[in-house]
């Protein structure tokens, strides 16, 4: 794994123009994914997945970083996602262990967008994971369809739950106080939860805050441009 001083990050963050329109920020999180990318700068390759999380994403994924990977040292993956098929999320994230082992993976979740149920064992892929104060986060268990007739019935699968948080939550130093909690909110449904929520509670979701507060001048390139602030708002 690549440790960078927190200055370094600071640097990389906020010297980071990628090129994510406005509009894209708006996209449904729960459209059909799609990935997007950039071209490399500063050796650092940006990855956009927006939608579900879906076949193909591991693919996608290979693709654009198979292409440059002899290029860059960083690969920066920004999310938007409700969720999706926990076997798609499952080989998405082996493609990012594997980028993991040559490169360092930044995963974000930017002001308004969201991270929920298969989007975040993705994001804990991250050997540095940003988070934006007023972004969304959903935890639920994992759950089937049932349907009689006209009814449609989800039910939930505490096992598939469990070993996701056994796999991808605590090998990212989620805090097993915090899990603890998160079970028994998912007992009787969904747990939102916004950025500044995860931060606050030391759940171990974030390594970095960003910053709250854009400048309508940066607004307007209709560039995707995150502030990290280190310090107070630095951990680990």
């Amino acid at each position: 794994m690549m440790r960078l001083h927190p200055s370094v990050l600071a640097i990389l963050i906020c010297c980071a123009v990628v090129a994510v329109s406005l509009e894209a920020r708006a996209d449904d999180p729960c459209a059909e994914g799609q990935l997007d990318s950039s071209p490399v700068q500063e050796q650092t390759l940006y990855l956009v997945w927006h939608g579900t999380v879906r076949y193909e994403m591991d693919k996608q994924i290979e693709r654009a970083f198979d292409k440059v990977k002899d290029r860059t040292k960083i690969v920066m993956l920004i999310l938007s996602s409700c969720g999706g098929k926990a076997d798609a999320m499952d080989k998405a994230i082996v493609v990012l262990r594997r980028i993991r082992q040559t490169h360092a993976l930044f995963t974000i979740v930017q002001n308004g967008a969201m991270c929920g149920s298969a989007c975040i064992p993705i994001f804990l892929q991250g050997t540095h994971r940003f988070g934006a104060p007023a972004s969304v986060w959903l935890l639920h268990h994992s759950s089937g369809v049932a349907a009689d007739g006209d009814t449609v019935a989800y039910l939930a699968n505490p096992t598939v739950t469990e070993r996701t948080f056994k796999e991808y939550f605590v090998p990212a130093g989620v805090s097993k106080r915090w899990l603890k909690k998160v079970r028994a909110k998912i007992k009787s449904g969904d747990y939102w939860q916004t950025g500044r929520d995860l931060w606050e509670s030391k759940s171990g979701v974030l390594t970095t805050q960003l910053q709250d507060l854009e400048k309508r001048d940066k607004i307007k390139i209709q560039h995707f441009m995150p502030t990290v602030v280190c310090g107070d708002f630095c951990r680990g």
